[in-house]
């Protein structure tokens, strides 16, 4: 039942295992095994190089690394071609931006380290903050705090800030749409919010929640505390003060335009919506805190007179619960429908739209789905110590052979719980099997039962037409089936990305290994085999919108990059 997980993961040898060496670039020459080109980026030193340095751009065209050069220098290759000279450079330092344009990473030279962004060298300074550079999203803007003597400074676009006596590491940020950045900064024994130079009043202590800004980059908020008094600090303006702010439930809306937090004060709990406290309850679970996708409801659980009631908008909803599921509640796509966890005594259940379903012994309290068309709604639930897979309201049923069994139990069911087709007509879960097999049930039918089974791999194909999944065979060996037909052939392991499909639906592919080999796999066809194939920020594989495939690969002592259009294989 368990899976071997170096089969499944790329190990640290396997995506970085390259070396140096004297760097040449061709032009590109047609691709073996599938159609499309192949261009030399690199010609490695195998005795030079620092195979842990090793980077890949985001969008999967460019590669840079460490080598060791003349006179005990080192410098940065970028796609073969050998960067300026320096006493060291921090191995872990290398950083594209999101574009894949501008490289960056530390350096020293003599006692100053300094910091390199493209082919600029900044100004000397004691003391460069590990790990602090940034790019914005749109890679046209960077950052990073940096020492000189005593004082520390941020350097925005090669710009230095004024003197402070700490940066808070990790404080620094860019708005996303890459127009704002700010960070936290300690002047004397206070703390101050910096944003686009504007220096905020002075705090015992900021935080910033899972993120400072929104989604659309316009607004800000962050967690102050002065004294005993707690406030958070939305677009600038500091609002009410509380005895706590919860840090973790300071939130925005998908579309930015509501901010919402969880705060104590006199020993109450009361939710803060754009800045406005609601009803101050005796407790409220600060995971419960949940807007709708569309920003225009707001949820959460809260006790009152020692039962669990689901508030909405401020107003009880329902009836009174002996307890709410505190992951909860879960909002459909649109909106329109709420659900969440209730008990009631030693039972469990589920209210889906005001409606309390069956009685369960437990749930699966993570596993909660709407489909993307709202028309459906799953969850795992217990029976007496069977656990079924709930799809609108109901025990799902399945054909095994030529039996229709009604209202079958599972010993356990996978730990990924239910998956909807985008388009939401479709529906697929794993399940265990017998003793030690897992299977995968597809619109109510079981398939084969397979010795192990990568539960997290289960997708279906942006049109919902195809389901993929990678599953084990008692030889050891592993195949990617979609539709429950295999693609390709076995192999002693799948990339940890699994399958991934083109944009019109129509192709699937992923990255297999087959004696100490990898390759890439579209429909079923393979590529030429590397030693390694390198992993950008998405994976080893790149693919457009317009189906164009590109990914990076070591043979020997030599990396090339790899392009394809999908379908034309």
């Amino acid at each position: 039942m368990s899976h071997d997980i170096r089969l499944w993961t790329y190990t640290i040898a396997a995506s970085i295992g390259l070396v140096f060496g004297t760097a040449i670039v061709s032009a590109a020459q047609p691709t073996p095994g599938l159609a499309g080109s192949k261009t030399l980026l690199d010609t490695i030193n195998l005795s030079a190089w620092n195979p842990r340095s090793l980077v890949v751009s985001p969008n999967i065209r460019s590669i840079a690394y460490i080598q060791r050069a003349s006179n005990k220098k080192i410098q940065v290759v970028r796609n073969g071609q050998p960067g300026a000279l320096f006493d060291s450079i921090k191995r872990d330092s290398l950083v594209f931006s999101m574009d894949g344009q501008r490289l960056a990473y530390q350096a020293t030279q003599g006692k100053h380290q300094v910091m390199v962004v493209g082919e600029v060298v900044s100004a000397g300074y004691n003391k460069i903050l590990d790990e602090s550079f940034i790019f914005s999203p749109d890679g046209k803007r960077y950052a990073y705090a940096a020492r000189k003597k005593q004082k520390w400074f941020a350097v925005v676009d090669g710009e230095q800030s004024p003197p402070y006596r700490r940066i808070v590491p990790y404080s620094l940020q860019f708005s996303p749409d890459s127009n704002s950045v700010a960070y936290i900064a300690n002047t004397d024994s206070k703390q101050v919010m910096v944003m686009d130079g504007q220096v905020s009043p002075r705090y015992d202590n900021i935080w910033i929640g899972p993120s400072l800004f929104s989604s659309s980059g316009t607004r800000s908020a962050y967690v102050a505390q002065t004294g005993n008094g707690w406030s958070v600090t939305i677009d600038g303006k500091e609002g009410p003060s509380f005895d706590f702010v919860v840090m973790s439930s300071l939130q925005f809306s998908t579309n930015g335009q509501h901010i919402s937090y969880l705060a104590q004060s006199g020993g109450k709990s009361v939710a803060v919506r754009d800045g406005i406290p609601g009803t101050p309850f005796e407790q409220i679970r600060a995971q419960s805190l949940t807007f709708s996708p569309n920003g225009d409801h707001l949820a959460y659980a809260a006790e009152i007179d020692g039962d669990w009631m689901p508030i909405v908008d401020g107003k009880t909803v329902g009836q009174p619960f002996d307890d709410i599921d505190g992951i909860q509640p879960k909002f459909s796509p649109d909106g329109s429908q709420l659900a969440f966890g209730v008990r009631l005594g030693k039972q469990w259940g589920v209210v889906v739209d005001g409606t309390l379903g069956i009685p369960h012994t437990n749930i699966g309290h993570d596993t909660f789905r709407f489909s993307p068309d709202n028309q459906h709604f799953a969850y795992v639930a217990n029976l007496e110590g069977n656990w079924f897979m709930m799809l609108d309201g109901k025990p799902d049923v399945y054909t095994y052979g030529r039996r229709t069994v009604e209202n079958l139990s599972y010993t356990r069911l996978g730990i990924k719980g239910p998956v909807f087709s985008p388009d939401g007509k479709r529906f697929a879960y794993s399940v265990l099997q017998g003793i030690d097999k897992l299977g995968v049930v597809v619109d109510g039918q079981l398939g084969r039962p397979h010795w192990s089974l990568i539960e997290e791999s289960l997708i279906f194909s942006p049109d919902g037409s195809k389901l993929a999944y990678v599953a084990g065979s008692a030889d050891g060996k592993w195949r990617v089936l979609v539709e429950r037909k295999v693609s390709g052939h076995s192999y002693d392991g799948i990339g940890m990305g699994g399958v991934l499909f083109s944009s019109d639906s129509g192709h699937a592919l992923f990255i297999a290994q087959r004696n100490h080999k990898w390759m890439a796999v579209i429909d079923g066809q393979e590529s030429e085999l590397f030693d390694h194939l390198l992993v950008g920020k998405n994976g080893p594989l790149h693919l457009s919108t317009s189906n164009e495939l590109r990914y990076i690969g070591r043979q020997g002592n030599k990396i090339y990059l790899l392009e394809t259009k999908v379908g034309a294989v």
